[in-house]
């Protein structure tokens, strides 16, 4: 791994003392994945860092790192609970128990299954210009 650019920089940065923007790109990647291992949800890498969401959203994407996605605040749960969280599926509309499998598409098991199947069935037509 490379070194930091700028180690003083990146720590005052990591501690939410300077602006992501200070940092070079290189480092500016070293932190989001710092932060996405600390358990850090998109929104709390912008606020920390003052970017916005979709600086956020791409520099994570960049170095291919999924969304943390917090399921209910910590100091809501009492110890040995597990949460669940509830949604909508996209397709069917049925509720559906939001899990790492279902989390990016947000469908129930049955639909996901379904868009597997039409996403390897698709063709798409070539460009073709039209005169």
């Amino acid at each position: 791994m490379k070194r930091l650019d700028d180690p003083d920089l990146f720590h005052s940065a990591l501690l939410g003392n300077t602006p992501g923007e200070a940092l070079s790109a290189y480092d500016r990647r070293v932190l989001v994945a710092t932060l996405v291992g600390r358990g850090m949800t998109d929104v709390d890498i912008a606020r920390h860092t003052l970017w916005t969401l979709y600086t956020v959203d791409r520099i994570r994407e960049h170095i291919g790192l999924d969304r943390n996605v917090r399921f209910a605040p910590p100091s809501h749960r009492l110890p040995g609970e597990t949460t669940t969280l509830e949604t909508r599926c996209v397709f069917c509309d049925f509720v559906t128990t939001v899990t790492q499998a279902n989390i990016r598409h947000g469908m129930c098991p049955d639909c996901a299954v379904l868009l597997g199947t039409f996403r390897a069935a698709v063709v798409r037509p070539m460009n073709r210009e039209v005169a």
